[in-house]
């Protein structure tokens, strides 16, 4: 598995973001309830926080500060999950990624408070999967339409 301590040089560009989100919100309509279904929330909190993936899908609504627009990132030892180097820290929420909360919180079951949830309320495990399916589709998409 490679470092999360590598510095990436390649992010995306507006108008790819803007395709990503569309693609994501288009796509999800075909997904069962039981796979992976908030994809464009998912896009749009992780691009306005940088929060990392396992951190985002431990991610719990007690953890968000609306009022004050802060997520706090904390270990979580119940679950096993650990804040890389053990750091505590905050992120401002920008206001799509505020948005992007409001609308999970409408999904809220009553009895998880985990921001993307399975059915079950249990927090997600994988969900790779998903977005590859996304990326593979987008691509297969772009080569026929260029072959053409």
């Amino acid at each position: 598995m490679p470092s999360d301590s590598i510095v990436h040089d390649r992010f995306l560009l507006y108008p790819e973001y803007e395709t990503l989100l569309a693609k994501a919100a288009q796509e999800r309509e075909w997904l069962r309830s039981t796979l992976f279904n908030d994809r464009r929330e998912w896009i749009v909190l992780d691009c306005h926080t940088g929060l990392h993936p396992g951190e985002q899908r431990v991610l719990e609504f007690s953890d968000i500060n609306l009022e004050h627009g802060f997520v706090r990132v904390q270990s979580k030892p119940k679950i096993n999950f650990h804040v890389k180097n053990y750091q505590h820290r905050y992120i401002p929420l920008a206001l799509p990624a505020r948005d992007a909360v409001v609308a999970q919180r409408t999904k809220k079951l009553s009895e998880s408070d985990f921001v993307f949830h399975r059915p079950d309320g249990s927090p997600w495990g994988d969900i790779g999967d998903s977005f590859d399916d996304l990326s593979w589709r987008r691509a297969c998409r772009r080569r026929r339409r260029q072959s053409a």
